[in-house]
Formats: C-alpha cells, structure tokens, sequence
C-alpha cells in the first residue's frame, strides 16, 4: 500500500474513531435524559391526580339480577307491596348486604319491567299471577 494511501486510512479511521465516541457520549445523554422524562411524567401524573373522594373498598352495585331476586323474595313473604315501599326496602336489603346504591333506581326499574312483577293502578306491586288483596 502506497505511503499516501496508508495516510489516508488512518485519517479515516481517526475520523470513524472520534465519531464513534462523539455518538457514545451522545447516548449516554439521550439515555440520561430519558430517565429525568420518566421521573417528570412519573411525577406530573402523581400531582395532576384527582383526589379520590371513596374510598379504596368500593361496594359494588347492585345488579338487575339482584334487585329482581330481592323484590321476589319481599312479594312472595309480604304479597303486594307499594311501590315506594318496595324500593325502599329492596334498596335497604340490598345496602345491607354490601351492595351500593348506585345505579339502583334504574335497576329497580328495569326490574319492575320484568315479566315477573305486575304494577297495580293503585300503585301495587305483586308477583305475576299473585292476587293484588292482602
């Protein structure tokens, strides 16, 4: 190999070597710059959280299934019952048994609905075939 083109092979590998540890040392900072985001985020998402008003033991609702089982059992011991008074006493039954009253007024309605209960015009509920007299 000619004196010149030893010289310039060397240049270049001079070159690739300076590079290459100018792109290390860049890495290293990408990746030390990545772990000060993650902190930050880590710690935007702390601070912008809405403070939980219920605690960590949530009851869980009640479902339509629940409710249609509850107003059963009340109108077969009971027999007909005021609506009011029903949902009154589902609701308590229910809450009574861990069940949160969340979302209860539409299950009680979606279960009143039921082919099961039969709504009175006196405002009645009884079981589907069950006389509506005490």
């Amino acid at each position: 190999m000619s004196k010149r083109l030893a010289t310039a092979v060397q240049e270049l590998q001079a070159e690739e070597l300076r590079i290459q540890e100018e792109v290390d040392e860049l890495r290293e900072q990408a990746k030390s710059r990545e772990s000060q985001l993650k902190q930050i985020r880590a710690a935007l998402a702390v601070l912008s959280e809405k403070p939980h008003r219920k605690s960590a033991k949530q009851k869980p609702a009640a479902s339509k299934q629940d409710v249609i089982e509850s107003m059963s059992g009340l109108l077969k011991t009971s027999g007909p019952i005021q609506e009011d008074e029903l949902k009154r006493l589902v609701a308590d039954g229910l809450a009574s048994v861990g069940k949160s009253r969340i979302g209860f007024a539409l299950r009680f309605s979606e279960a009143l609905g039921d082919g099961r209960f039969v709504r009175g015009t006196d405002g009645m509920v009884s079981l589907q075939g069950k006389s509506t007299s005490r």
